[in-house]
């Protein structure tokens, strides 16, 4: 119960914590914008490798780590499914994966797209049906205590 209960209170803590340094890096870009007291551009938001990214890539990964010692400890493959998705994500956002691919494969015009963002959209519509595939297979095949979890959360 009291091991329940810290953490229930630590995961609260770092949900704030996370909370308050995404509303810090949105101020700190308000005052880039606005000001000349800072002059860091990597405290801009839309900054690719910025700070802002670089922490979105540090939570992508607190999400996979906590999903797969999940996984392991309940040998739920429900999880692991879920881990693969962030770990996609992850890896996507800061090797750029769909944006590479777009450019090197010939992806056609569609919707009045060009074809580097046709591919793009075809590359993560791709991406998000295997991991949806994969994700409801598992959840189909899951624990009750996985998919209760899973339930609250979405």
């Amino acid at each position: 119960m009291l091991k329940t209960k810290f953490n229930k209170i630590f995961s609260t803590q770092i949900l704030w914590l996370c909370i308050v340094t995404d509303l810090t890096f949105i101020i700190l870009n308000v005052v880039y914008e606005l000001s000349n007291a800072i002059a860091d551009p990597a405290l801009k938001i839309s900054e690719d490798r910025g700070y802002a990214e670089v922490f979105q890539y540090v939570k992508e990964f607190w999400i996979v780590e906590v999903l797969v010692l999940l996984a392991f400890r309940s040998h739920s493959l429900l999880y692991l499914a879920w881990s693969g998705f962030f770990s996609y994500l992850l890896l996507d956002d800061s090797l750029r994966i769909h944006e590479t691919w777009s450019k090197i494969l010939p992806f056609p015009n569609l919707f009045g797209l060009n074809r580097h963002a046709s591919g793009e959209l075809i590359i993560s519509l791709t991406a998000g049906f295997i991991f949806l595939f994969l994700i409801a297979v598992a959840y189909r095949s899951g624990d009750a205590f996985a998919k209760r979890t899973l339930d609250i959360l979405l």
